[in-house]
């Protein structure tokens, strides 16, 4: 792909990491298009206000919130909404230097069993209590098979033969998913064999349902009773240990372990269990995961545990780590080590901690940005603590950022007198100012020179991180695409180009909710580009919801009649909702 083409082209080879919600519904993966913008912003007659539309379609405005609150389709998840929900996203990390912001946000949905018909994978003639499987010597219960499903003749034909399949398949997942023992019991009594291979439609298993839902006696009972496979891969690589681990179920974690389970194997995305056990804070599964041989350093664009562990504020796990051999220096997305990651965390213990264990108080990152630990600090509010615990390690309060600010300007910047105070008796002072005093400081970062300056500057090096973040997404590298256009848009968030490339970032990622938040963005920002409703077509594609791509992409061919590329992607959409009942497109 090139960064200066018209962005329309397809880009259909697979190779895109599928999206968990695509994972549910059985989807091959969406078709994300190719397109990262390098054009400039448009004019000043060109660009409307920012303002808040009401829908592409004339509907009503939609928001972050109200996506959050859109159903899909009927899940059951285990755990309080408080645990589904960091299950669902990973970590928000913003405002590093100059004003720099990293939001990364990956969805993990974690599917699990649904009411709604979907039909296991698995396909046997009828439900038979025969089979290799010896069910009775090791059932919990000594009860009787529930009675034939009414309406069903097993002497019928296939039809009604694979529908049998599908109900008793469900009731397996569900009962695993509930937690009903004896239920499981029966049931597979009745599948035999055929018990281990149904699934949902997103791969799931039923230890999968029960891994995730935190039932550890259905665990212990299929694979050390019934001998499921304690590793089975979801589709989007998940384990059942990975499962538990994510949604916080030590216990059945342990017991997966104990019974084998392997604590390297990881998702599509490269997380293992020792991840989300540093996200939940979990210092009892870390502990168990390093027993039995986790990787202490296995990297995701996320970083290391240490790195989670940090930016979530778990100093004992952060300690634990450290004594395990986590490098305190690691550098992940080019940007971030995990003294930052404690800075973003707000941690002053988790910082203390990685100073002590050697961490470099004034370390740089890779991608032509100066983060010191000390910069990050200064740029964010309320972390005169975390200034002055890196000025007593000997963080170095002169090194300048990419625009050239020392760390007091940045804290000048910011308003905070405290901040500014603690770094004047350590700061040279440059040789082209005259006054040097905190209220100088102060009233020159206020002054219509310096802030004309610092535009100029700033409108340069958003250029430049544009032009960095095409070079990433041409290498596939989204993660840091993504990294680079959130640096420019803290730079200039007027840019719609920027919006319009990391929302197909976001797509390549299979993260719809991010994609259509930016393409949202865009359209607002530029509201006559068809482009932004192109994008936000395939968000909502990706979503699944086919009456709001339908609109964006009627709103996209208004302003561009005759567009082959949105006519395809209108007409498929379409074909899609007629498939879907009582959503007409």
């Amino acid at each position: 792909m090139s960064g200066s083409g018209d962005g329309w082209s397809d880009h259909a080879d697979g190779s895109w990491r599928r999206s968990r919600r695509l994972a549910a519904s059985g989807e091959a993966g969406a078709t994300a298009f190719r397109g990262i913008e390098s054009e400039r912003r448009p004019e000043a007659g060109q660009r409307g206000k920012p303002r808040r539309r009401a829908g592409v379609g004339g509907g009503a405005a939609e928001t972050r919130g109200t996506r959050a609150r859109r159903k899909r389709r009927p899940t059951r998840a285990g755990g309080a909404a408080a645990r589904r929900e960091a299950a669902r996203r990973w970590a928000r990390l913003a405002d590093v230097p100059s004003r720099y912001s990293w939001v990364k946000s990956r969805h993990r949905s974690c599917r699990l069993f649904s009411r709604s018909p979907s039909v296991p994978r698995v396909q046997i003639n009828k439900p038979s209590h025969s089979g290799n499987m010896n069910t009775a010597a090791c059932s919990p219960s000594s009860s009787a098979p529930p009675p034939p499903l009414a309406g069903v003749d097993v002497a019928e034909d296939d039809a009604l033969e694979d529908e049998e399949t599908r109900r008793w398949g469900n009731r397996l997942l569900e009962a695993a998913c509930d937690g009903d023992l004896d239920l499981v019991a029966r049931v597979v009594e009745a599948l035999g064999m055929a018990a281990a291979a149904v699934r949902s439609g997103s791969g799931h298993g039923a230890l999968h349902e029960a891994a995730a839902n935190g039932r550890t006696l259905v665990c212990r009972y299929l694979v050390q009773d019934l001998g499921f496979p304690v590793d089975p891969l979801s589709d989007t690589g998940e384990t059942p240990l990975l499962l538990a681990a994510t949604l916080g179920h030590t216990a059945t974690a342990a017991c997966l372990l104990e019974r084998g389970a392997s604590p390297h194997t990881p998702d599509h995305d490269g997380e293992t269990p020792l991840h989300w056990a540093a996200y939940n804070g979990d210092l009892l599964l870390a502990q168990l995961l390093l027993d039995r041989g986790a990787d202490v350093g296995a990297a995701t664009p996320r970083g290391t545990a240490l790195h989670i562990a940090a930016t979530q504020a778990h100093p004992n796990l952060v300690a634990f780590l450290l004594r395990h051999g986590a490098d305190p220096n690691k550098l992940v997305c080019r940007v971030f080590t995990p003294l930052v990651s404690s800075i973003l965390g707000g941690s002053l213990e988790c910082m203390k901690l990685l100073i002590q264990a050697g961490a470099n108080v004034n370390a740089d990152g890779s991608l032509g940005t100066t983060t010191t630990p000390l910069l990050v600090a200064c740029s964010r509010r309320g972390n005169i603590r975390l200034v002055e615990c890196l000025l007593e390690a000997g963080a170095d309060p002169n090194i300048t950022d990419e625009l050239g600010r020392l760390p007091i300007e940045i804290a000048a910047v910011h308003a905070e007198r405290k901040v500014v105070r603690a770094l004047f008796p350590v700061t040279q002072r440059p040789p082209t100012l005259l006054g040097w005093s905190v209220a100088s400081i102060l009233r020159r970062v206020k002054s219509a020179s310096y802030r004309e300056r610092m535009i100029k500057l700033e409108c340069k090096r958003k250029d430049e991180l544009k032009l960095e973040g095409n070079k990433a997404f041409e290498i596939k590298d989204y993660d840091t695409a993504i990294l680079l256009y959130s640096m420019a848009l803290k730079l200039d968030d007027m840019d719609a180009t920027l919006y319009s490339n990391r929302s197909v970032s976001w797509l390549h990622l299979g993260d719809g909710d991010e994609a259509l938040s930016d393409a949202q963005a865009c359209t607002r920002v530029w509201p006559d580009w068809e482009k932004g409703y192109y994008r936000q077509g395939m968000a909502f594609r990706l979503l699944e919801d086919y009456v709001g791509a339908c609109a964006a992409f009627r709103k996209a061919l208004e302003l561009d009649p005759g567009n082959p590329i949105i006519v395809d992607a209108l007409r498929d959409v379409s074909q899609r909702s007629e498939r879907v009942p009582s959503m007409p497109c």
